[in-house]
């Protein structure tokens, strides 16, 4: 009955009450009657809950392509003060698959002043990589461990894609070198030694602004469950490796205590 639809307007544009405009406003979605101009009237709500409903709703009229010009209004959005409406942007650019919505979601995660935003971000962002090969159960843990520390940690400077994280305003440069295709990765023991130890330095020719702080306060099972994952996603087909190994390296470079450089990893390279 589309003749509560004025009634509808005017409750969700002046209505005290926040969960009555909230109403009010997914009704008239229901009802095929959502405009653009109450839509943009919400994102300025002065409750988040407005503010993140009007996102959702407007996914509505953007679907049917009814006005794309929503989309700088989302897109605004981006820098609200409320981390539910951060995330609602994050959550709608990604629904829609706008153009290049990934790399725009990792400069507003990693921009963020937000840990949730960060936490719940990163997770929004993950699209686990296909890893082909047969495998073990035990090697099938160390993989989903593996790749639950790395959605959950280092992502934030290697990127969810291993390609490293985009540096805001600064086209092609990367937060922290790239996995996919890297040599450190999948030869030898250079990447546990960077897990135990670190990595300083410029890595081939480039300086990057994440330096590889060392995790070697982490358990051996931490350690290699990583290792593994990093070595068999994104491309790459490194041998898995073991907690023995792990052991075994960390007592051999016990005595370290400085982070390794990319040229003495390289001279240990097979």
């Amino acid at each position: 009955d589309k003749s509560v639809v004025p009634a509808l307007v005017k409750m969700a544009e002046s209505s005290k009450n926040h969960l009555a405009r909230l109403h009010a406003m997914w009704t008239l979605e229901g009802l095929g009657a959502l405009t653009s101009e109450l839509v943009r009237g919400k994102m300025h709500d002065e409750n988040p809950m407005l503010r993140t409903g009007a996102i959702r709703a407007a996914e509505t009229l953007l679907k049917t392509k009814a006005d794309a010009s929503l989309i700088a209004d989302i897109t605004a959005l981006a820098k609200d003060s409320d981390p539910n409406v951060v995330l609602q942007v994050v959550m709608t650019s990604k629904l829609l698959n706008w153009p290049d919505w990934n790399k725009n979601a990792q400069n507003i995660i990693l921009t963020s002043p937000s840990a949730g935003v960060k936490d719940i971000g990163s997770q929004l962002l993950i699209k686990p990589p296909k890893i082909a090969g047969k495998f073990t159960k035990q090697q099938e843990k160390q993989l989903k461990n593996g790749q639950e520390i790395f959605s959950s940690l280092c992502f934030a400077c290697h990127g969810s894609d291993g390609k490293g994280m985009p540096m805001p305003g600064r086209e092609g440069v990367t937060l922290a070198p790239p996995l996919t295709g890297s040599k450190t990765v999948v030869q030898g023991d250079a990447l546990l030694r960077v897990l135990l130890h670190g990595l300083a330095g410029p890595v081939n020719g480039k300086t990057y602004e994440a330096q590889m702080v060392t995790m070697g306060t982490n358990s051996d099972d931490w350690i290699a469950d990583v290792a593994c994952y990093v070595r068999k996603a994104f491309g790459n087909n490194g041998e898995m490796v073991t907690k023995d190994d792990v052991i075994k390296l960390r007592a051999a470079t016990k005595a370290r205590t400085a982070p390794w450089t990319i040229e003495e990893l390289k001279a240990g390279l097979p």
